[in-house]
């Protein structure tokens, strides 16, 4: 299986899209790839509470479907995980 590589993505500005009521209502079946969204979820909360606390949105709304994850969710997590990668300069230090 090939690895998702974050440094070949364009970065994006926000860490999530705008989300509205028909979006939820329209949840697709469980996620069919080979992703482990907990332990993607849970260095997204590694470095809000450290260095990050623009992401505290994103990992609120991701935390609501840790037992089930859609493939939506799945990209909603890499989306974050992107625009990390445009804004590696920027946090708390």
């Amino acid at each position: 299986m090939e690895r998702f590589k974050f440094e070949n993505c364009k970065s994006v500005a926000t860490p999530m899209l705008k989300k509205t009521a028909e979006d939820d209502s329209t949840k697709s079946e469980k996620a069919g790839v080979d992703f482990s969204y907990r332990q993607a979820f849970g260095a997204l909360m590694f470095l809000m509470t450290g260095t990050r606390p623009n992401l505290a949105y994103s990992v609120g709304y991701l935390s609501r479907v840790l037992d089930k994850p859609t493939a939506e969710d799945v990209i909603t997590v890499k989306r974050v995980f992107i625009y990390l990668s445009g804004t590696v300069s920027k946090g708390i230090v």
